[in-house]
């Protein structure tokens, strides 16, 4: 993928949102291929991850099927195919990605991507698959110079205004 110039530094290169080509796209709240990860994500928990079995029919599905992705067009903005059928994912795939946890929030990764799923999912893979927050978060030397290291926040901050609220009754501190 090439960029599509520079970012406001002049030097990082940008790369354009392609899924909401502008401000009037609709914003799909949920699609075929969500509920697909989330079956993959069940037959995982199962222990179903044997070649034909339900985790690779659920992930396999939205890659065989481009029209039921719920986002991709005919084409994209520049006129281009919009991407086609997938090959299918295979044990080998997994064990290449270092298991089916990976491969299973790889594809979450980018199937819902700008759909603010991410986060969450970073957050469970600690919470629930018992990951360190140093092996899912970005850790270490920052590209940027003004800000040189990544922090340490696993969450978004919770804002001044709800902590003030009276009826506000979550967890405030920091952890994931």
């Amino acid at each position: 993928m090439d960029p599509a110039g520079t970012g406001f530094d002049g030097t990082t290169p940008l790369y354009d949102n392609l899924r909401y080509g502008d401000r009037k796209s609709s914003i799909t709240l949920g699609a075929g291929v969500e509920a697909r990860l989330i079956e993959a994500e069940a037959a995982l928990q199962a222990g179903d991850t044997l070649a034909g079995g339900g985790f690779y029919t659920a992930l396999n599905g939205p890659r065989a099927n481009p029209a039921d992705r719920g986002y991709f067009d005919a084409t994209t903005r520049a006129g281009t195919p919009a991407i086609g059928v997938l090959p299918d994912l295979t044990p080998v795939d997994a064990a290449n990605a270092g298991g089916a946890v990976n491969l299973l929030f790889n594809e979450r990764a980018r199937w819902l991507w700008l759909t603010a799923h991410r986060l969450s999912d970073l957050r469970r893979l600690i919470r629930q698959y018992g990951r360190a927050a140093d092996s899912v978060f970005p850790t270490g030397p920052y590209f940027k110079v003004q800000f040189p290291q990544y922090g340490t926040d696993v969450n978004f901050p919770i804002p001044i205004d709800e902590q003030n609220n009276p009826n506000f009754a979550q967890c405030i501190d920091r952890n994931p």
